[in-house]
């Protein structure tokens, strides 16, 4: 619940009465103000400043005071919203463990109330959490990663310090990694560069999950220049797997789409980028690495994979070569469909 003002009101009236009963001097008026001032706070802050994901005190205060505005505002217009997105149910033991596969999922719930729940979910996540009473912290968890992922999807601005801050915190892998992607969908210049930086802390991965969401040119030159220098499979597994997601053919389309037709030749060119570097690295490793450059390939489908094949054969051993030879033909029988 949002900070009332009668209380407000009512914090104030009652510290009135009080100064009137000692001898107003300089010192017991300046005392009374800032107590004033803290109790207010304390009447208005805490209730709304307590989300499931992170305590709204860490956003910036021009943002904190603009999404808690619209959220005061959007709330007495919408009251049924909110209390939808409260009301989820996929994370809760009595509803999942009936399922066959007994896992807590919020997403899909989240995800059916469309834009109007946007500003609910992030109330949720940073200002009034529902209530989490007796669930474990997977389910918590579930919970937090429902509403990052639907609000990632919205792909709305007024969500960016949010995100952000979420992914900042110290959270389940799980919550970080859905934070970092939901921030890569925005993919503002200010989002992009927050990855970036995170590629030097304990969130490496999180952030290389991210950068396989942020469909720019720039997103692609990164993962590149990352696979081209890790030394580990294991890292490999989650470059392959962000350059997959960045550069799927099927993303761009609907980019296209969305956005207009430019988006197909920028897509193009980051497709471009994400294979040749998937080709100059494939026998760098073997085993399920390789298969995850497989799917990653195929995902992005380019056209002119045999070309870019042929540049880099002086660097790749036969199998290598004739294992890629093979996809590229089945890419382009695919495309004469």
């Amino acid at each position: 619940m949002i900070g009332r003002p009668d209380d407000q009101d009512k914090t104030m009236n009652t510290l009135k009465e009080m100064s009137k009963m000692i001898a107003p001097t300089n010192k017991t008026r300046g005392f009374f103000s800032a107590l004033a001032a803290a109790l207010v706070m304390s009447v208005a802050s805490p209730a709304a400043a307590d989300g499931v994901a992170i305590d709204a005190r860490v956003l910036p205060a021009q943002a904190r005071a603009s999404l808690l505005a619209q959220i005061t505002k959007y709330k007495a217009q919408n009251p049924a919203i909110f209390q939808q997105v409260r009301s989820v149910k996929g994370h809760r033991p009595e509803l999942y463990t009936k399922f066959r596969n007994p896992v807590p999922l919020v997403g899909r719930e989240l995800r059916h109330l469309g834009p109007d729940a946007l500003l609910p979910m992030l109330e949720a996540l940073a200002f009034d959490s529902p209530s989490v009473d007796g669930l474990k912290q997977n389910e918590i968890d579930a919970l937090r990663v429902g509403l990052i992922e639907a609000v990632g999807m919205l792909r709305d601005l007024r969500s960016e310090a949010v995100l952000e801050a979420v992914f900042a915190s110290d959270h389940s892998r799980w919550v970080n990694t859905a934070a970092a992607e939901a921030v890569g969908r925005l993919c503002t210049t200010r989002g992009l560069t927050r990855l970036s930086a995170a590629l030097d802390t304990k969130s490496r991965d999180h952030a290389i999950a991210g950068l396989g969401q942020c469909r720019q040119h720039k997103s692609a030159k990164l993962l590149a220049g990352l696979l081209d220098k890790t030394k580990t499979a294991s890292e490999a597994d989650t470059i392959a797997a962000a350059m997959g997601s960045l550069g799927s053919r099927w993303a761009w389309r609907a980019l296209a789409r969305r956005d207009g037709k430019t988006r197909l030749a920028e897509g193009e060119a980051v497709r471009t980028v994400i294979a040749e570097a998937l080709v100059r690295n494939y026998d760098r490793f073997s085993g399920e690495t390789r298969k995850r450059y497989r799917e990653a390939i195929s995902m992005v489908a380019i056209a002119g994979l045999r070309g870019i094949v042929v540049r880099h054969a002086s660097r790749l051993d036969t199998a290598s070569r004739a294992e890629l030879e093979v996809i590229a033909a089945r890419l382009e029988r695919r495309a004469k469909r």
